[in-house]
């Protein structure tokens, strides 16, 4: 059994190296006048890319900065989202398969993520929503109880009561009342 393993992943390996050379991938490149160097450094932005996201993700609650709070709290909720409507399958990802020549299950940012954030599989799916809405919880926490939110809401305040005792047109109001939370996406 372990050698018919062993001989699929061989071909797989064999396969995903010789797909560079696809004529589909060469239409692809020449579509967009790229050569297969770019293609390559594209593809390895957008692994660098997904790789930055997942460890944001993981580590971002523990960062000690309101706006990468709010950052980490927005990528939370865009990733419980993606994972929801898009059946685990991940646009940059297959573009990345396409500019590799690659399927879109053979290219490395699939194999990296899937066995960690495949949602579509029920048995890592709810520890992933598990593990991600807590960690964006603790970062809802730490938001909330920061000294710049605090801030952001006394001040909110302040210009909801200068704006009941002195009515001015909704756009005026408004901008007052985003400038209150501006300094919570400035990092320190």
């Amino acid at each position: 059994m372990n050698d018919k393993k062993s001989s699929r992943n061989s071909q797989k390996s064999q396969k995903s190296h010789s797909d560079i050379d696809n004529p589909e991938v060469e239409t692809f490149q020449n579509k967009f006048g790229l050569s297969k160097s770019t293609s390559i450094m594209l593809a390895n932005l957008i692994w660098v890319f997904h790789t930055l996201v997942i460890l944001f993700i993981l580590i971002g609650p523990f960062l000690n900065s309101p706006a990468l709070w709010v950052l980490h709290i927005t990528f939370s909720i865009s990733l419980l989202v993606h994972w929801y409507g898009n059946n685990n399958m991940c646009s940059l990802s297959m573009f990345e398969a396409k500019l590799r020549g690659l399927d879109y299950t053979d290219s490395f940012s699939h194999q990296f993520i899937a066995p960690i954030y495949d949602i579509s599989n029920t048995q890592w799916s709810t520890l992933c929503y598990i593990i991600t809405i807590t960690l964006m919880t603790i970062s809802i926490y730490y938001l909330y109880n920061s000294e710049a939110f605090g801030n952001a809401l006394s001040c909110f305040r302040e210009q909801m009561k200068k704006y009941k005792d002195n009515p001015q047109p909704f756009p005026y109001r408004l901008l007052a009342y985003v400038k209150c939370f501006l300094p919570l996406l400035i990092l320190d």
